[in-house]
């Protein structure tokens, strides 16, 4: 099976090449789903604005899991809020509908 990578110019894919390719971004994982003209943002595809609701908006926006767990431990040694803000800057900037 030949490896899968995306060309992705501003966030955007513009091209999928199978075999070895220099500068790609390797699509596996839910990356491999990638289609040509999808944007990718964090490391995910989002889908054009028409067909997202805020859920996903939301989910596109979340920093990764390890890297929460690493604020909300910061935020415990140091008595501050980083984690509790960064999570409800996003879900004002996506308020449920």
């Amino acid at each position: 099976m030949s490896d899968k990578y995306l060309i992705i110019k501003n966030n955007i894919v513009e091209n999928i090449v199978v075999g070895e390719v220099q500068g790609g971004i390797s699509a596996v994982g839910y990356l491999a789903d990638a289609n040509i003209g999808d944007t990718i943002k964090n490391g995910k595809i989002v889908k054009p604005i028409t067909e997202i609701n805020y859920i996903e908006e939301r989910q596109a926006e979340y920093p990764e899991i390890s890297e929460q767990l690493d604020l909300i431990y910061h935020d415990l040694v140091n008595g501050t809020t980083k984690w509790k803000d960064k999570i409800i800057e996003i879900k004002n900037k996506y308020p449920k509908s």
